[in-house]
C-alpha cells in the first residue's frame, strides 16, 4: 500500500495536480516519504527467516516491481536502481519456484471447466507479466548507459531456466488478464488481445533486438562481418512473420 501511495503522490506531483501550499509538504516530500517507510518496513519483513506461501511470494515480488518503478521514474541515484534490480536477482536465485514452465494452452482450455472460476484454481501469470516489465519497459534493457554494473537482461538469458526466458515471460504475459479473470473476461477484451497481437509481439522483438544492439556496443565485441551480417538478417527478419529466423514467441 505505501509504495502504491508513493507512485501516485509522485506522479501527481509531476503533472502538477496539487497546488503547493507554502509551509507545508509537497506531493513529492509525500511519495518520499511513503517510499522510505516503504522500503524500511519491506527490509524488515525479509529479516528474519520463514517459510512463504505462494501467494506471499507474488506479493513481495510485486512489492520490488514498484520499487523499481518508483525509481526508474522517480530516482535521483542510479544506485539504488541497481540495489533492487540486484534484490530481483537474489529472489530468482532463492526462491525458483516462483517461475515454472506453465503450459499455456492447456490453462487457456481448462478455462472452460466448472472449476475454473474458483480463484484458488487459477494459474497466475503475474509474476510473468511483472518481470517482463522489469526487463523490456527501458528499465533494464537500457540502462547500462547509466552506469549500471549488471544486466538482469543477461541474468534471465543464462539462468538456465526455461521459465525466465523473455520469450517465455512474453508468452506468458499476452494471456494473464484472461487467465487471472477467467470467464469473466470480456469479450470486448478478447477482440482487443488479438487485434494488439502483432503490433505486441513486434514490440517484443524490438526490445530484444536492442538489448543485443547495446550488449555489442558496451561489450566491445570484436567487429566481424558475419556476425553483423547475421545480426542484420535478424532484424529484417521481424519483418516477414514467416521467416524462420523470426523470433518465435508462440512456441511452448
Amino acid at each position: 500500500m505505501r509504495m502504491i501511495l508513493a507512485l501516485s503522490a509522485s506522479d501527481m506531483h509531476r503533472n502538477g495536480l496539487i497546488v503547493r501550499t507554502p509551509g507545508r509538504p509537497t506531493a513529492e516530500d509525500h511519495g518520499r516519504y511513503h517510499y522510505g517507510l516503504a522500503v524500511k518496513e519491506f527490509r524488515q519483513s525479509l529479516v528474519s527467516p520463514r517459510q512463504v506461501s505462494p501467494a506471499e511470494l507474488e506479493a513481495i515480488f510485486a512489492t520490488m516491481f514498484l520499487m523499481v518503478t518508483y525509481e526508474w521514474q522517480y530516482g535521483h541515484c542510479v544506485r539504488h536502481l541497481e540495489l533492487h534490480l540486484q534484490g530481483v536477482k537474489s529472489l530468482l536465485e532463492s526462491h525458483p519456484e516462483l517461475f515454472q514452465i506453465k503450459d499455456v494452452n492447456n490453462v487457456l482450455l481448462s478455462m472452460e471447466s466448472e472449476e475454473s472460476n474458483e480463484p484458488e484454481s487459477r494459474v497466475s501469470f503475474i509474476p510473468e507479466q511483472l518481470l517482463l516489465w522489469i526487463l523490456l519497459r527501458y528499465i533494464d534493457a537500457s540502462c547500462q548507459p547509466m552506469g549500471l554494473s549488471e544486466s538482469l537482461y543477461d541474468y534471465v538469458l543464462q539462468s538456465g531456466n526455461p521459465a525466465l526466458h523473455p520469450d517465455r515471460l512474453y508468452r506468458c504475459a499476452r494471456v494473464w488478464g484472461r487467465c487471472f479473470w477467467g470467464k469473466q473476461y470480456p469479450d470486448q477484451e478478447v477482440s482487443d488481445d488479438m487485434e494488439n497481437y502483432r503490433a505486441l509481439e513486434l514490440l517484443h522483438a524490438g526490445m530484444s533486438l536492442r538489448h543485443r544492439t547495446w550488449k555489442l556496443l558496451f561489450d566491445n565485441i570484436p567487429d566481424s562481418g558475419y556476425q553483423a551480417e547475421s545480426f542484420f538478417n535478424e532484424i529484417m527478419a521481424v519483418r516477414d512473420p514467416n521467416s524462420p529466423a523470426r523470433p518465435q514467441c508462440d512456441a511452448r
